[in-house]
């Protein structure tokens, strides 16, 4: 149990399994005074399968260590290329919904509207980088004259 908690390559299984066999050892009666003894083949036994057990919970282990992280590479290659439509206006901040997930988005080109079919073209960290897919007109995409921008 000990295993679990502590961080190493399985010390604590290895040093179970040699007391247990050293304890059973010492359990070897004397045969002169006709005591009660411990079998050499159970004691065997118990050392083979207690460290079948060991062994193969850190091969589990191992295994598990290796798999490559399911992060960004993972999410990036699922969502960059995907379509989508613009959940608000992005100007240049917004949100899409991407494959029915609600994403946040930027465009480095003008002002997309809501309902704008974009595509992703990146992702920086959890925020989607998208470009519209159709044409935007002019009236729509830029900001007013004050530096406000439109909702739409």
């Amino acid at each position: 149990a000990v295993e679990v908690f502590v961080a190493g390559f399985g010390v604590f299984g290895i040093g179970g399994i040699v007391a247990i066999i050293l304890g059973g050892l010492l359990l070897i009666g004397d045969p002169s005074i006709d005591a009660p003894s411990v079998s050499l083949w159970a004691l065997a036994a118990v050392g083979i399968i207690a460290g079948a057990i060991v062994g193969g919970i850190g091969l589990l282990l191992l295994n598990d260590r290796r798999k490559p992280p399911a992060g960004d590479t993972w999410t990036s290659s699922r969502i960059v290329g995907r379509s989508g439509v613009a959940h608000s206006r992005i100007a240049p901040d917004g949100t899409v919904v991407v494959e029915s997930e609600l994403w946040s988005a930027h465009s480095n080109g003008g002002a997309i509207p809501k309902g704008t079919p974009v595509r992703v073209i990146d992702l920086e960290g959890m925020t989607a980088v998208v470009e519209a897919t159709v044409p935007i007109p002019v009236e729509e995409a830029a900001p007013l004259g004050d530096g406000a921008v439109r909702e739409s």
